[in-house]
């Protein structure tokens, strides 16, 4: 299962623009994991959601490439990403995604980061996440 999200994006290459298109194809592939994280922040920013999704398969190679490098990000940088992974995985009703990321980064980073991730979400949809039960910062 791949997140649905536009990966093809123009890569730096030895300080020249070429149009390789990076996607990660399954969890097995750690070249473009590594390719992904090598352009650095803000460079893959269109690949965060995507990467978060990969986060939540601790299991996957996949993810012992991206997860290092997502959480080294700052608080400030991370918050503005996790509400788009939020909202289209609860669009799709996979709630399975939200309880994970609730669990990997919202709450693991403690309630200064759980207001500053509330504070970018702009719809209520949203918003109520963050008054369930099940995310919340004792469950």
């Amino acid at each position: 299962m791949t997140a649905i999200f536009n990966f093809a994006r123009l890569v730096l290459s030895e300080g020249t623009m070429s149009s390789t298109p990076i996607q990660i194809k399954d969890k097995f592939d750690t070249e473009s994991a590594q390719l992904i994280v090598n352009l650095g922040y803000p460079k893959n920013a269109d690949h965060m959601v995507d990467m978060l999704f990969w986060c939540c398969f601790p299991n996957d190679p996949v993810s012992h490439v991206i997860y290092p490098f997502i959480n080294s990000l700052s608080d400030s940088i991370l918050s503005i990403h996790i509400p788009e992974f939020l909202e289209f995985y609860l669009s799709n009703k996979e709630e399975k995604m939200i309880e994970d990321i609730f669990e990997i980064f919202i709450n693991f980073r403690g309630k200064k980061f759980r207001e500053l991730v509330l504070s970018n979400c702009k719809t209520k949809d949203l918003q109520e996440l963050f008054t369930r039960e099940k995310y919340s910062l004792e469950s």
